[in-house]
C-alpha cells in the first residue's frame, strides 16, 4: 500500500494527462529546487519580514505539509510522546529566551521530517534528471560568493555593509569568507549538492559544479567540509568522461595562476590549518568539553534542563550567551538521554523498519560534523534531508513466543 502511495505522489508531481502539463510541473519543481540553495544563502539579504517569512515556510510551513503527505513514514504515537516530553520540561524548566526556544523547537521538529522526506525522494517514482537543477542551484551559489569576494577584496563594493547583512564580526576581514557561517553554509550547500548527486542516480555528471563547491570549500577554511567537498568532487572527476576530464585540465592550467595571485593569502592560512599550525576553534570546543564534563550531573543527562538551557549553560561558565557548539551535547543538556533517544527514534524508526546509514565516508563525515562540530541551527533540518536520502531500510522480523 505504501509502494503504491509512493508511486501515486511520483505520478501527481511529474506526470498529467496533458503533454504541456508534463513540462509546466517538471519546470515549478526544477525552480523550487533552483531557488532553494539560493534562499537558504541569501536569506539576510532580504527585509526581516520576508526572511521571517522564509524561516516558517522552511522550518514549519514545510514540515507539516511533509508530515501530512508523508503521514506513512511516521510513529505517530512516538511523535506526540516526544512532544509531550519536550512539553513537560519546559514546564518544569522554563526558557529564558522565546525566540531561542521557537528556533531550537522548529529545527528540531523539521530535522525529523526532512529526514523522511529525504528518504522518500529516494523511493518516490520521478525523473532523476530533474535533481540536476539543485546542482545547479548550489554553484549559482558558490559562484556567486566568488564574485562577492572579489568584488569586496578590491574595493567595489563594501566589505563592512556586506558584513553588517551577514551579521559577520569585520575583524576577520574576508578570511574563511562565506555568506553566512563558515562552517553551517558551505556544509548545508555540500550535503545539498551530494543529494543531488544520489538522487540523479547518475544520469547526469556533476564533475563542474563539485569543483566549484569544492573551492568555494576552501575559501571558507573549514577542514570537515573540505575533506567532504574533495571526495565528493574526485569521485565525480573519476567517473567522468574523457570530454569532461579535458576541459577541466585546460581550466586548471589557466586558472591556477590567477587563483595563486588572487587567493594566496587564502591558501597560506589553509595549509597553516592543515598542518597544525593555526587550530581554529579546537581550544574553545576543549573548554566547553571540560566544562560539560565536569559540571553535568547525572539527573541533567538522564532527563535534560529543557530546550535553550544549554545557553543558559555557556552563561554560567563561560560568562556568555551563546550555543554550546555541538548539537549532541546540546540534545543531551537540554533534552537528556531520553530526549535525545526520542529524537533520533523518530527519525529512523517505523513500526516495522528502521532507517541504517549507506556506508559511505561523505556521510559518516557529515554525520561527525553536524552532531560534534556545530549547534542545532535553522541549517541542520537541510542537513538531515542527506541523511534520508543515504539511508536504506532495514525491517524487523516479530516474533511470537509461546509460553
Amino acid at each position: 500500500m505504501v509502494e503504491s502511495y509512493y508511486n501515486l505522489l511520483g505520478t501527481v508531481l511529474t506526470q498529467s494527462p496533458l503533454r504541456t502539463g508534463v513540462s509546466r510541473r517538471e519546470l515549478w519543481i526544477g525552480t523550487f529546487l533552483f531557488f532553494y540553495p539560493i534562499l537558504i544563502s541569501y536569506q539576510p539579504f532580504f527585509v526581516k519580514e520576508i526572511q521571517f517569512l522564509i524561516i516558517n515556510i522552511r522550518l514549519l510551513g514545510g514540515p507539516i505539509l511533509i508530515l501530512l503527505f508523508l503521514r506513512y513514514e511516521f510513529d505517530i504515537l512516538l511523535l506526540l510522546a516526544s512532544v509531550t516530553y519536550f512539553f513537560t520540561l519546559s514546564l518544569f524548566f522554563p526558557p529564558a529566551n522565546t525566540q531561542q526556544l521557537f528556533l531550537t523547537s522548529v529545527s528540531i521538529f523539521a530535522s525529523i521530517t526532512y529526514f523522511k522526506l529525504g528518504y522518500f525522494l529516494q523511493e518516490v517514482n520521478i525523473d532523476r534528471k530533474i535533481y540536476v537543477y539543485l546542482a545547479y542551484g548550489v554553484t549559482a551559489v558558490n559562484v556567486s560568493t566568488f564574485i562577492l569576494y572579489y568584488l569586496m577584496g578590491n574595493g567595489y563594493i563594501s566589505m563592512e555593509l556586506i558584513f553588517e547583512i551577514i551579521q559577520r564580526n569585520p575583524i576577520n576581514n574576508l578570511f574563511r569568507f562565506s555568506l553566512g557561517n563558515s562552517i553551517e553554509l558551505p556544509l548545508t550547500l555540500s550535503c545539498l549538492l551530494y543529494a543531488a548527486v544520489v538522487l540523479n542516480k547518475k544520469r547526469n555528471n556533476f564533475l563542474f559544479p563539485t569543483l566549484i563547491n569544492l573551492l568555494a570549500a576552501l575559501l571558507a577554511q573549514s577542514r570537515i567540509v573540505i575533506i567532504i567537498a574533495s571526495i565528493l568532487f574526485f569521485r565525480e572527476f573519476i567517473s567522468s568522461n574523457k570530454k569532461s576530464k579535458v576541459i577541466f585540465y585546460v581550466l586548471l592550467i589557466a586558472l591556477v595562476p590567477y587563483v595563486i595571485e588572487e587567493f594566496n593569502t587564502q591558501l597560506e592560512i589553509f595549509l597553516d590549518r592543515v598542518s597544525g599550525r593555526d587550530d581554529g576553534s579546537a581550544q574553545d570546543r576543549s573548554n566547553i568539553l571540560n566544562n560539560f564534563i565536569n559540571n553535568v550531573g547525572i539527573s541533567i543527562i538522564f532527563f535534560g534542563r529543557g530546550l535553550t538551557s544549554s545557553f543558559g549553560f555557556m552563561v554560567q561558565y563561560l560568562g556568555e550567551w551563546r550555543s554550546i557548539e555541538s548539537a549532541f551535547l546540546q540534545l543531551i543538556y537540554e533534552l537528556g538521554l531520553i530526549g535525545t533517544f526520542l529524537f533520533f527514534m523518530n527519525c529512523i524508526f517505523k513500526k516495522d523498519k528502521i532507517h541504517v546509514p549507506n556506508n559511505d565516508i561523505i556521510l559518516y563525515l557529515s554525520y561527525v560534523q553536524v552532531l560534534f562540530f556545530l549547534p542545532i541551527n535553522p541549517l541542520s533540518p537541510t542537513i538531515f534531508l542527506l541523511f534520508g536520502v543515504c539511508s536504506h531500510v532495514v525491517h524487523i522480523k516479530h516474533t511470537n513466543y509461546i509460553l
